[in-house]
């Protein structure tokens, strides 16, 4: 495996805009020590502004977001998205787990350097490219059983961006 340049800076999504300071922690999901989470990958980052946000994702060069619950309740919580930008000195990338080489991990508390606010999550990840999806919890066990990540799935059902005819681009 190359090595992987770190990048100057890293990106953290989250609907909470009050955090002045990330404190590692132990994701439920997950058997590893506690951590901050971040991306050099600013779309990838955005996925996390929602607080439905359940999959995210890479095809290729297209991000991708699944959503979870119904269309109202996702539109109900679209609100306050939050974009933070990191240094990246105290991060290494977690090569192994989650999203791989989009994925840095900090065992110590990181202070953001700056965060941008976002009205509407939805609106901020279609109009940046980002495929997103709604769906419920069996769609998404049928995209976790799948041999191909859920690519196959995700062709055939409808995305937001096709809904609202925003940035569409096909997998």
């Amino acid at each position: 495996m190359s090595a992987v340049e770190k990048p100057k800076v890293l990106y953290h999504g989250s609907p909470n805009g009050q955090i002045d300071e990330f404190v590692p922690h132990s994701k439920e999901s997950r058997d590893e020590s506690p951590a901050v989470y971040a991306t050099p990958d600013k779309y990838l980052a955005m996925m996390f502004m929602h607080k439905n946000m359940g999959l995210v994702g890479h095809f290729g060069d297209i991000p991708y977001g699944i959503l979870f619950g119904s269309r109202e309740e996702c539109e109900h919580n679209d609100h306050d998205g939050h974009l933070y930008t990191l240094p990246s000195d105290t991060f290494e990338l977690n090569h192994n787990r989650g999203l791989q080489g989009r994925e840095w991990v900090s065992h110590n508390p990181v202070k953001p350097m700056q965060v941008q606010k976002y009205d509407s999550t939805i609106d901020t990840m279609l109009k940046e490219g980002v495929q997103v999806y709604i769906m419920d919890r069996q769609m998404y066990n049928e995209i976790k059983a799948s041999s191909d990540h859920g690519q196959e799935i995700l062709r055939n059902v409808q995305s937001e961006n096709q809904h609202r005819g925003i940035n569409i681009r096909p997998f």
